[in-house]
Parts: structure tokens; C-alpha cells; sequence
């Protein structure tokens, strides 16, 4: 079963929050009549076909919600015998096919910043399984000398974009669209000390032409809970997308500090 959430605007500009619950999959297990058990643990197997088209399962946000729960109930014959009932929460969500799980998706970024370094940030995978990390390669070339760097930062940020409309059972004005930003993962990493290329053979007599550059790779670690991270979503009333930014502090010579920026859209 799905419960859904609406946060609307009715009459009088109040927000009210109205539920909503539906039957996607039953079976009945077992034949007419009445059956003896017998002591001890009995088990029916039994397996449900879901809609391919189904939403997946939205969790964690204070004003909307979608969430599936699987309900079982047993009768029993006599009158006076209440029927026994439980229920279990499980989650839908849709995973890559396996002939997509093999094939590479890396994305890279190079640019000159200030006319002071030049840098590249690559993120070798950009589809990320839920609850393992984001791996960023960072390569930085100072154009300038003198130029020194501090701490290096990942934030992970998550968007929805809400559309909320109005239900049978409530008197609402249309809809109305939200767009909120959440930070759900972040990590802040000393600059590496071993990061600068060393180039192997280089002689006064033999020098090798090549600007100084810093090579490093860092990891940030995501939420193993879709109450506090969820994966990317697009349904017609709400589209959830992930943004990396990776922030490298800059000490430049005369003293005072800047920033390099980078962001990168549903890693």
C-alpha cells in the first residue's frame, strides 16, 4: 500500500496536510474453506508483480511523502476470533539495468581560475550507489608563484522540486510548485602533503619541462539512511537531483585567502 502526503493551500491560505492511501498489488494465498495448522512455524511463499511504472519511495521530507507498506491478514473461522494482522515497510527504489552497471559514466571539469591555477576536477563514477561514496580527482597547477593552498571541501547538496495539487477530498486552490535545497553530506580534508608530482631522473643537465602540479584524490562518504539522503527521483509531482561542490582554499602571496569552486549536477 502507498501513503502520499500533499502539502496544499486551501481557502484561507493555511497549510493543511491531507493523506492519501492505495491498493497497488494484492494476492490471496490459499483456497476456500478453512485449514488446520499445525504446531509450530508455518510459512506461505508468496510474490507480489509491481507496476514497472510505480513510483519509488520518497522518505525524510517534513511536508511530503510517499511510502509503500506491505500488509498481510489472516482470517480466522470462529465468530469470536479476531483476524490477525501485521504489516511491514519496504522501500521501492529503481536501480540501473545490469547491462548499464559496467559501463563507465566519469565527468571532469578543467579550467583556469584568476589567471593564478589552472585545475581539473574528474569524478570517475558519476552514478554512485546509494550509501557507498563519491570518489573526486583533484589536479591543480599554480600559475603564479608563491601560491599555497588550505583545506579542501565536499559538499553534497540534494534539491526537490515539489508540485503540490490539490486532492478529491480537499477544497484547494490549483497548486503551487517549492524548490528546497538540502546539504546532506560534507567532509573537509587538511591539503594533502604528499600531493605534489615528483618527477623521477630529473637533472640539472636534464630537466624536465613541466609546471608544478598537485595530483590528490578524496572520498566523500554518503548517508546510508533515504531519511537523510535520497536517491535522484523523477516523478510528476516531485524531482529530486544531487549537486557535488568541491571548495579548495587558495593563501595567495600577499596573504589574504581565496576560493576555487567547483559544481557538478547529479553525481
Amino acid at each position: 500500500m502507498v501513503n502520499r502526503w500533499y502539502d496544499a493551500q486551501p481557502i484561507g491560505g493555511e497549510e493543511t496536510y491531507f493523506k492519501t492511501t492505495t491498493v497497488v498489488a494484492e494476492k490471496e494465498l490459499g483456497t476456500s474453506g478453512t485449514h488446520k495448522v499445525r504446531d509450530g512455524v508455518t510459512e506461505w511463499s508468496f510474490e507480489l508483480k509491481l507496476d514497472a511504472n510505480l513510483p519509488e519511495s520518497i522518505e525524510g521530507y517534513q511536508d511530503s511523502w510517499l511510502i509503500y507498506t506491505l500488509h498481510a491478514e489472516i482470517e480466522r473461522p470462529m465468530w469470536n476470533q479476531k483476524r490477525l494482522r501485521d504489516r511491514k515497510h519496504i522501500r521501492v527504489v529503481r536501480t540501473l539495468a545490469l547491462d548499464n552497471m559496467s559501463v563507465p559514466t566519469s565527468r571532469a571539469h578543467e579550467d583556469i581560475w584568476a589567471n593564478k591555477i589552472s585545475y581539473s576536477v574528474a569524478i570517475p563514477q558519476a552514478t554512485i550507489v546509494f550509501g557507498t561514496s563519491i570518489i573526486v580527482n583533484i589536479s591543480i597547477s599554480p600559475l603564479r608563484k608563491g601560491i599555497t593552498f588550505g583545506a579542501v571541501e565536499l559538499i553534497l547538496k540534494e534539491n526537490a522540486h515539489k508540485i503540490f495539487s490539490a486532492t478529491p477530498d480537499c477544497r484547494c486552490l490549483g497548486k503551487y510548485v517549492t524548490d528546497d535545497e538540502v546539504e546532506v553530506a560534507n567532509t573537509t580534508i587538511k591539503f594533502p602533503s604528499d600531493a605534489m608530482i615528483v618527477f623521477d631522473g630529473e637533472t640539472v643537465e636534464n630537466p624536465i619541462m613541466e609546471d608544478e602540479r598537485y595530483r590528490f584524490s578524496l572520498r566523500l562518504p554518503l548517508p546510508k539512511s533515504l531519511q537523510k539522503c535520497r536517491q535522484d527521483v523523477e516523478d510528476p509531482s516531485i524531482r529530486i537531483t544531487h549537486k557535488l561542490k568541491v571548495t579548495v582554499n587558495i593563501i595567495n602571496p600577499e596573504g589574504h585567502k581565496s576560493q576555487v569552486r567547483e559544481r557538478n549536477k547529479n553525481p
